[in-house]
């Protein structure tokens, strides 16, 4: 799972990221025109924090084992050039991104076209993130994890990484569908086990710094059996300048000792908000 998530962050993933109405200069909430595209020229870019939070520890005894519960990073998300990708030409949107030390620097490969934000190919370079290394580790949707924050890099970047070299999705992936339409709903990803769904959920007006967003919300939807995993919520929101906010929550993560054992549980949530914006 490829860390364009973040990525899209701010993109999309991702991922991303669409139609804003500035009520802090207007003073106004006129509702714009709703079926807008996601900023697509060279040289825009997107600043933004995010803030991670471990909650719910449970038993107490295990405390012990975090260092900090709260955690903060950073990252810049551009269009930096096109290219050419198999006689395509496509759009490069890069992230760079700092975590606690780590920094990951990634690149995807993307389309514009009527029915939507297609990307076509990807390339990451960064390390992985993930700060809590210790005599712990984490179960969630079948897997371990030896930190609890590499659980939030696998729910942002929903595709294998690879270090070095271009990976082409096959198929290509539609991060955002066009028109925008509420409940509207989409595959993202179709794996053995694992199938993540987009959907269209509504318009609403968030508030970031002091300036009010009118963005379409969507959800994504985990399935690793039948139904979507209601223990991970991941809302991202975007408006005619692109993601504004991202939001993930994971409930109920087990916690394992050194041997395997169960020793309890933990929630994770990450909020990201994008700081400094500039659309060309």
């Amino acid at each position: 799972m490829n860390s364009s998530a973040v990525y899209l962050l701010i993109l999309f993933s991702a991922v991303f990221y669409i139609s804003c109405s500035d009520n802090a200069q207007n003073g106004n909430n006129i509702e714009p025109e709703n079926n807008f595209k996601y900023p697509y020229s060279l040289n825009s870019y997107w600043y933004y924090t995010t803030k991670n939070v471990i909650t719910n520890i449970r038993p107490d005894s295990i405390r012990k084992n975090f260092d900090t519960d709260t955690l903060t990073g950073y990252g810049i998300s551009t269009f930096i050039k096109d290219t050419v990708l198999s006689d395509d030409t496509v759009r490069i949107f890069k992230n760079e991104y700092s975590f606690n030390g780590h920094v990951s620097v990634t690149r995807e490969y993307f389309n514009q076209t009527d029915s939507g934000l297609i990307r076509k190919a990807y390339l990451s370079n960064g390390s992985g993130l993930g700060p809590y290394r210790n005599n712990i580790s984490f179960l969630y949707g079948g897997k371990y994890y030896s930190s609890a924050y590499d659980i939030l890099q696998d729910a942002n970047n929903d595709f294998q990484v690879n270090d070095s070299v271009i990976t082409f999705d096959d198929p290509p992936v539609k991060v955002i569908q066009y028109p925008l339409q509420v409940n509207a709903e989409w595959i993202l990803t179709d794996e053995p086990f694992l199938t993540i769904k987009k959907r269209y959920t509504g318009f609403e007006d968030i508030n970031i710094s002091g300036k009010n967003y009118y963005c379409m919300k969507i959800n994504r939807l985990y399935y690793f059996n039948v139904n979507p995993d209601e223990n991970l919520i991941f809302k991202d929101f975007f408006s005619k300048e692109g993601i504004q906010r991202r939001e993930i929550y994971i409930k109920d993560i087990i916690a394992t000792n050194e041997f395997g054992a169960q020793i309890g549980y933990i929630d994770l949530s990450e909020i990201t908000n994008v700081t400094l914006q500039s659309i060309k």
